[in-house]
């Protein structure tokens, strides 16, 4: 049975993704979703090497991913979606694309100044969009490594009334 997990986290690939993420869920695929990255084949060369060889990897831009999601799921793919910021999922759900759950591992504090929990910080525009994606009916969990208690980030927006 397929898996597509999805992941805003502001690194991208790293230890935690590969070594935690992709081996407790059973990835085969990582999917970065930016556009930046999709046209630099420098950076994507750089990603490339953090990535174990029995997991390929692809980059691709944000319109992307709806047809790549789906012919993953179709292939019974398991696979894990990456996006470095909260404004690139906002755009791909407000074009329609579904996403049920969403995880947060980290969004580090530079030009954010409003601290969600110990590696999410986020700045006015992005609660916005965040407050915007829960309202939609999208689980959104902030949780760095697979042996994390995830924390709900609707109750944390409410328990520091970021959600007013």
């Amino acid at each position: 049975m397929g898996l597509l997990f999805y992941r805003i986290d502001d690194r991208l690939i790293h230890g935690q993704v590969t070594e935690g993420w992709a081996k407790v869920l059973g990835i085969d695929t990582i999917v970065v979703a930016n556009n930046q990255i999709a046209e630099d084949e420098m950076q994507r060369k750089i990603f490339e090497f953090a990535v174990p060889p029995e997991i390929r990897a692809l980059f691709l831009k944000i319109d992307s991913v709806p047809p790549t999601a789906s012919h993953l799921e179709e292939e019974d793919k398991r696979a894990i979606f990456l996006f470095s910021n909260i404004s690139d999922v906002f755009e791909l759900v407000e074009s329609g694309f579904i996403i049920n759950e969403l995880n947060i591992g980290g969004l580090r504090s530079v030009d954010r100044d409003r601290r969600l929990s110990e590696t999410v910080f986020l700045n006015d525009q992005e609660i916005d969009m965040l407050k915007k994606l829960i309202l939609k009916g999208i689980v959104i969990n902030i949780q760095a490594v697979p042996g994390e208690k995830p924390k709900n980030a609707e109750s944390l927006l409410n328990k520091k009334n970021f959600f007013h």
